[in-house]
């Protein structure tokens, strides 16, 4: 087992000994079963006896036996013996579960007279300190505590002995079990420590005569934490970690970097300790890393360290440049709030350099002309993880060449598993392309670090000079020192606790302003810091101490030489002009940015001392505060429809907001939380629980999401891919964690078995929703257009089942939303009961009736109604306007996949009602309504109201465009029965409006289709470029003509952005008349000729080939067009009719003429069929003529240099595919001079794109 790379002045907080801690080893050995052996009820008890007295355990031996017995028929027999028994009773957790067949059969009476025998020969017990003080009386003479005292010393000793010699055997089923030894060893050292710290002296000597709490020195809290109880609540102090001193020339100066550089790093001249550490392996090498340091520490100068080692290598030594096209670098953000930091931060560091950065994120589109031209794109996981799956982004991610992740340590939330699917997709594009793309992941400290590393492909061999790839930084490398305090309220009832809250609050205001600092309060609502605000100042005032926050007098210099009568002037926020005056302010993402931006001025400028925020000022600016509070963990949890405690992340990033290195020497941070929450947070300041993977909930969607970008063709391949994640690491390390027993792990080293059973549980879940196919008894996958939709548009496979029970093609528009709000994107949109009043109100504004309203799916029907009535400003309940954006948000995705499954089943008016519904999500108005509401804010909403008034939608189309600014389409259709069961129809389509940028932008977007009373026959979608806009766009397409008798096909054009501007126009349908063409036959006759002999080949070698004399009436007929031409063919014959060898006839045609190495592609369908052909090849053509045969499947992998060897390239579609999209591919591809596609009539089915 290696070690990391480690940097700590003390070791990571020990885990607390749970069955997540055993960590098992990931070497190659085999792993021994442990020997079953058989004993009986006698001597479970006895051991157990032995047990209880070695340790001073309250419990006797005939119930801990019991309690045993039970455990062992548990599936987590393991786990449950590990809570009965501890850590130190590992050895006969070792005897116990050797014998476990035999000891689970006892019977409760065997166990009384195995308890009574034990009684009978065994000296009677003295009592446990714990029973001597739970009992009102004791009696008992100084000699028998004596005697009593020796005997338990002298049984002790006794077990210790025989504990000493089953030491090696003890050792051996650990390591044969799969357990890491350096760990065990590591957990027990750290558990003699804890039991030496929890002495009264020593707490006595660290504490004084201060109240102290020994389960707080066992949470594994750093040393000189101090527990405190007054009225009201309980307070935990944690000092700051006392910095090393380092001399100066460890640090490494700015100029080990290249010049081209130095702009960068402006005003530094040294790195810090943690980045002077990291810069050989961030700078000067390639290898993948992962950083784990404090909040604060630096890890954000090394990526940018790694950033300039890819532009260093990329840069034209000529002009200095990068060439956008050759470098993409991805720096994945957690929140959209630091994503938009990294950017404005980035940008203005790397200006000079000329590379550009950019953000893509939910919020911010970029068009593909953007993308080209950007170097480093910040992003989210959850919309790189959308790029990456589809395959018309493959042209960008040949371009990355790093990828950044943020905050990597979120493998434990929600999220996680969209961390662990991105990074799983880029490690197997790395070794499928062979082209290099470095991870380096960013964390704070945790205490499976190496795990993670293991999961990001980051080595840590200590022969390397600078220790590998993997580094991990305790609290002491926080520039800033950071004191930490938790404080719980012991107060019950809502109304008590927020006052407690809000005194608390006060206090800690008062007492750094007093010092002179400035404070920053954070709360989880809008409204709440508006109230907090008022709070501390009525306090204020109660106790004589309103001047205290008082602003300080305007800056003198020229920049900010305004007065805050001048500066509040420029608001338009009423609390912002109230409380500035009083040297305090308020700041959240419901203000306006000018009022944010003015807000931020005056507490950078030190106007403000008091400045009460929610969470998004911790992500996303960089404020001077010496000290922050977070009052109350309560937040709001969208998604789960209910308060959630407050994330050990966002915690984290608010207390590294305390003493920022640009402005202080020293920081406080405070945490103000309810009693029952308090142990919580210092348990996951501890760090004590190994992260875990949270991919099995999410395993289902992911899974098709590989399917469908066509890296997993089949089991053996998701096999593959499930080992690349963390889920894997972990269950390798942890498998009781993830419902393993100790017998399936042993029996199964690699998890061959419980991946192929949490596969097939997510390829059923996948088939019952009609989203994959998959073909049991070869195990390959198919695609569907469901799947192909869940995908592309983010939507889980609960959403589709939803549809697939709902959706109709003639649906109302009241239906339409019922069956968006029924998705499983809005289950957790709970109705509460404090807001069923409000809700009542705003449902009376609906414009539609309102299905299933006592339901979550009537709540997100509401709200989304009131959405696009603009009528949701109107609510004033925090969760209400909560759900509102969480519905609106996700609203309009789950429509579009909606609008495309309708168009994709070919239902004309289901597709038309539901792009109403997504274009009236996306614009907050009604299909109904007047196209003029787009411009409300250049035109007099009256105005607009007036013409809504006196014309309709269909009258609004004949006024002028000067009245109405509007685009219309005015398309002249022309059809022609090309035969009797086909229509050409031919569109001209012309903009008849005025292009303006500002409305239109670079692009308009339309679709259009044909459609009758039952279906829909043709639908595509039209782009108009700029460049276009005088132009007229001519649109050709086909569709069937059935035999009718009355013409009743109609054209339909749908804008996808604007409402109101829909078209349609009926198609005249020429009745068949004598002028029709007639029906073509569509096979060639098969000539009457006589069967070609082999010998018409001339060539001995190729004659020896066959068998047979004489082709069949099929080859012969095609020998000449095969053998003696070079034009494509398409050849469609029966099965078994010779198409084989007709294909062989073209191979031996290029063969015979060929004056150079070429090379022969056969495309087939199936990896089945594949083999077999490589195998028929192989026997006739390498092994008689020296033509190499090489297979090119997911199944196996092969070097570019072996595929430049070959003579025939035996391949399948998505295989070929991808190989021919590297760029490596064309040195070979070149040389090839004949494919041949097998079972081409694909084309049709859901693999035919590729």
């Amino acid at each position: 087992m290696v070690r990391p790379f480690v940097y700590s002045q003390e070791e990571p907080p020990a885990a607390s000994f749970l069955r997540y801690d055993l960590v098992a080893s990931n070497g190659n050995e085999k792993i021994a079963a442990p020997v079953v052996k058989t004993v009986s009820p006698e001597w479970l008890v006895s051991v157990c006896e032995q047990h209880t007295l070695l340790h001073d355990s309250p419990i006797p031996g005939s119930e801990l036996a019991s309690s045993i017995v039970e455990s062992l028929k548990k599936d987590d027999a393991e786990s449950m013996l590990f809570n009965l028994l501890g850590f130190d009773g590992i050895e006969l957790i070792q005897e116990i579960l050797s014998a476990r067949a035999s000891i689970q059969a006892f019977t409760t009476r065997q166990l009384t007279r195995a308890a009574a025998v034990a009684s009978a020969t065994t000296p009677p017990r003295s009592p446990s300190i714990k029973a001597k003080k739970a009992s009102s009386v004791s009696i008992s003479s100084e000699l028998d505590q004596y005697v009593s005292k020796h005997q338990r010393k002298e049984a002790r000793r006794n077990l210790r002995r025989q504990g000493d010699a089953a030491a090696d055997d003890e050792q051996n089923w650990l390591e044969a079990a799969g357990y890491d030894m350096d760990v065990v060893q590591a957990l027990r050292e750290s558990n003699i420590d804890r039991k030496a710290n929890t002495s009264t002296s020593l707490l006595k000597e660290q504490f004084g005569n201060m109240e102290y709490d020994t389960s707080m020195i066992m949470s594994g809290l750093p040393a000189g934490a101090v527990k405190t109880v007054e009225k009201g609540y309980e307070k935990v102090f944690i000092p700051a970690k006392v910095q090393k001193a380092l001399a100066q020339d460890e640090l490494v100066p700015i100029s080990r970097m290249d010049p081209f550089t130095y702009s960068v790093f402006e005003g530094i001249t040294h790195f810090n300790r943690l980045q002077s550490k990291l810069f050989e392996a961030a700078y000067t090498s390639n290898q993948n890393l992962l950083v784990c340091a404090p909040t604060g520490a630096g890890k954000t100068n090394v990526a940018m360290m790694t950033i300039l080692r890819e532009v260093k290598a990329q840069r034209n030594p000529t002009n200095g440049r990068v060439d956008a096209g050759t470098m993409k670098i991805i720096y994945v953000a957690p929140m959209k709030a630091l994503a938009q930091e990294v950017v404005t931060r980035f940008s203005k560091r790397l200006r000079s350099l000329h590379i550009k950065v950019a953000e893509l994120t939910g919020d911010m589109q970029m068009t593909k002309a953007q993308i080209d031209e950007t170097h480093v794109i910040v992003t989210t996981p959850e919309k790189w993880d959308v790029i990456t799956r589809k395959t018309h982004e493959q042209a960008l991610l040949t371009q990355v060449k790093l990828l950044i992740i943020d905050e990597v340590h979120l493998l434990a939330d929600e999220r996680g598993p969209v961390i662990e699917t991105i990074v799983a997709r880029t490690l197997r594009r790395v070794e499928s392309t062979q082209t290099m793309i470095r991870i380096v992941g960013l964390s704070a400290t945790l205490p499976n670090y190496k795990d993670v590393a293991e999961f990001l492909r980051v080595s840590f061999p200590p022969h390397e000079p600078s220790g590998g790839g993997l580094f991990y930084f305790d609290a002491s490398y926080r520039p800033v020192p950071l004191e930490q305090t938790f404080v719980g309220i012991t107060d019950k009832g809502r109304t008590k606790q927020m006052a407690a809250m809000n005194l608390l609050a006060y206090e800690y205001a008062i007492d750094n302003i007093t010092r002179g600092h400035q404070v920053m309060i954070f709360v989880h609502s809008r409204k709440e810091t508006a109230l907090t605000i008022r709070a501390v100042l009525d306090l204020a005032a109660k106790h004589g101490t309103i001047d205290m926050f008082a602003p300080a007098d305007a800056p003198t210099n020229e920049s900010t030489a305004n007065t805050l009568d001048m500066l509040l002037t420029k608001s338009r926020n009423a609390d912002v002009k109230e409380f500035a005056p009083s040297g305090c302010g308020i700041h959240h993402a419901g203000m306006l940015r000018s009022d944010r931006n003015l807000t931020e001025q005056l507490f950078e400028n030190g106007q403000i001392k008091l400045l009460c925020c929610t969470a998004t000022l911790a992500w996303g600016v960089n404020l001077p505060a010496h000290a922050v509070l977070i009052k109350g963990t309560q937040i709001y949890n969208a998604e789960k429809g209910c308060m959630v405690p407050l994330s050990m992340l966002d915690v984290m990033q608010i207390f590294g907001r305390a003493g920022r290195p640009q402005y202080d020497t020293s920081g406080e941070a405070t945490i103000v939380t309810t009693h029952d929450q308090l142990d919580h947070y210092l348990r996951a300041l501890a760090n004590q629980a190994p992260i875990e993977s949270a991919l099995i909930k999410t395993l289902p969607d992911h899974l098709n999401a590989e399917i469908v970008s066509g890296t997993v063709a089949n089991l053996p391949e998701a096999l593959a891919w499930l080992s690349y994640t963390y889920l894997f690491v972990r269950m390798m390390k942890n498998p009781m964690a993830y419902g393993m027993s100790y017998d399936e792990r042993a029996n199964d080293p690699m998890l061959v078995n419980k991946r192929t059973e949490l596969l097939k549980q997510a390829i059923q879940t996948l088939e019952d929703a009609r989203m994959i196919k998959f073909d049991h008894r070869r195990g390959d996958f198919a695609v569907t257009n469901l799947g192909r939709v869940a995908s592309h548009y983010y939507i889980t496979h609960g959403t589709i089942e939803t549809f697939n029970e709902m959706l109709n093609q003639h649906m109302e528009d009241e239906d339409v939303l019922h069956v968006i709000c029924s998705s499983a994107e809005f289950e957790q949109v709970q109705v509460r009961e404090d807001e069923t009043v409000e809700l009542e109100r705003v449902k009376k504004s609906c414009k539609l009736p309102i299905k299933g309203e006592n339901a979550s799916s009537g709540k997100a029907n509401i709200l989304l109604q009131a959405y696009i009535s603009n009528t949701s400003s109107r609510l004033t309940n925090f969760t209400l306007i909560s759900d509102t954006n969480y519905v609106a948000q996700n609203g309009s995705r789950v429509t579009r996949a909606l609008f495309d499954i309708c168009l994709k089943k070919g239902w004309p008016v289901a597709a038309e009602k539901v792009l109403n519904v997504a274009k009236s999500i996306d614009h907050r108005m009604w299909w109904t309504q007047s196209p003029l509401r787009r411009f409300l804010h250049v035109l007099p909403f009256d105005a607009v109201a007036r013409l809504e008034e006196r014309y309709d939608i269909d009258t609004l189309f004949t006024l002028s465009v000067d009245e109405i600014g509007v685009a219309v389409h005015s398309p002249r259709v022309a059809e022609k029965p090309l035969t009797q069961g086909i229509l050409k129809v031919s569109v001209d389509v012309r903009c008849d409006f005025e292009w303006n940028d500002l409305y239109h932008g670079s692009v308009e977007a339309w679709w259009m289709w044909v459609e009758d009373n039952h279906a829909m026959y043709h639908a595509e979608h039209v782009l108009i470029h700029k460049a276009q806009r005088l132009d007229v766009i001519q649109c050709t397409f086909h569709v069937p003509v059935f035999q009718r008798t009355t013409p009743d096909y109609t054209l339909r054009l749908l804008s996808d952005r604007w409402v109101g501007v829909d078209s349609c126009h009926p198609v005249d349908i020429p009745l068949v008349s004598e002028d029709t063409p007639p029906e073509p036959v569509y096979y060639t006759p098969l000539l009457r000729l006589h069967p070609l002999p082999v010998s018409a080949l001339h060539q001995p070698a190729f004659e020896d080939l066959y068998s047979f004399q004489f082709f069949n009436p099929i080859q012969t007929q095609l020998f000449h067009t095969m053998y003696h031409t070079d034009g494509n063919v398409l050849v469609g014959a029966p099965t078994g009719s010779g198409k084989t060898i007709v294909a062989e006839l073209a191979m031996l045609r290029l063969w015979n003429v060929q004056e150079r190495h070429n090379i022969v592609v056969y495309v087939a369908p199936l990896k089945a069929l594949a083999r077999e052909r490589v195998k028929d090849w192989t026997r006739k053509f390498e092994r008689t003529m020296g033509k190499r045969v090489v297979e090119l499947t997911g199944d196996t992998t092969v070097e570019a240099r072996v595929l430049k060897q070959a003579s025939i390239i035996v391949t399948t579609p998505e295989k070929w595919d991808l190989v021919t999209r590297t760029i490596h591919a064309t040195s070979f591809v070149h040389m090839v001079r004949l494919v041949l596609l097998d079972e081409v009539h694909l084309l049709g089915e859901d693999r035919g794109p590729v």
